[in-house]
């Protein structure tokens, strides 16, 4: 595993998950998989996995247990793969759609938030996309921004 990497890409996803801190990771983590956290922290809300968390996103520091490792992908919202260094984007389904399609993670959360949201924002993408007028448009804009300045 490249520690450096690792490191890396764990405070990247924290930060764009909304972590702002450590601290507000740890307590996420202890909320959702240390049973009891409260009573065995008492008043020290992201208590015992703090100091590991700081550790995992120093360079320099100890590798995660597997089990860890796992727990954070699950808070956030990414596959082991991306904190490993085997993919470059945080899924799978984004590097593969970015591998066959070119989109960004961006425009592939974008698609996954309307598929859930309902199946006419899907159906309609689907009809925008096989039109002849689309076709026309993305054309018509691709023309514009190779003549901006």
């Amino acid at each position: 595993m490249d520690r450096k990497l690792f490191s890396e890409r764990l405070k990247k996803r924290r930060e764009e998950c909304g972590y702002k801190s450590l601290s507000a990771f740890a307590q996420a983590y202890n909320e959702r998989f240390v049973p009891n956290w409260c009573e065995l922290m008492g008043n020290k809300p992201n208590g015992g996995i703090l100091g590991t968390l700081k550790s995992y996103e120093n360079p320099n520091g100890s590798d995660p247990s597997l089990e860890k490792v796992a727990n954070m992908c699950a808070l956030l919202d990414c596959d082991i793969d991306y904190l490993l260094g085997s993919i470059d984007k945080p899924k799978h389904i984004y590097q593969a759609m970015h591998d066959q399609c070119g989109l960004s993670n961006a425009a592939t959360e974008q698609l996954m938030y309307w598929n859930k949201q309902s199946e006419k924002y899907i159906e309609t993408l689907n009809l925008v996309l096989v039109s002849a007028n689309f076709d026309h448009a993305l054309g018509y804009a691709v023309d514009l921004m190779r003549t901006k300045p």
